[in-house]
């Protein structure tokens, strides 16, 4: 569950590609795309979810239809 933590701590937050994309000349940058990205966690905004939940899907049950 720790190494789980940890992943999740590397992976939220905002992340975008500034400072390669300034690195490159102007004809670079032309057609260079800007990506940001934006990783969070939204456990708290889930309605009704069970008091023990921690965040992470131990199975997942997939109808047969």
């Amino acid at each position: 569950m720790e190494n789980l933590k940890r992943v999740i701590q590397l992976l939220s937050g905002r992340f975008d590609n500034s400072e390669q994309f300034h690195s490159l000349s102007e004809e670079e940058q032309e057609k260079f795309p800007v990506s940001i990205h934006n990783n969070m966690l939204l456990n708290d905004l889930i309605v009704n979810r069970p008091k023990d939940f921690d965040g992470v899907l131990k199975s997942i049950i997939v109808p047969k239809n």
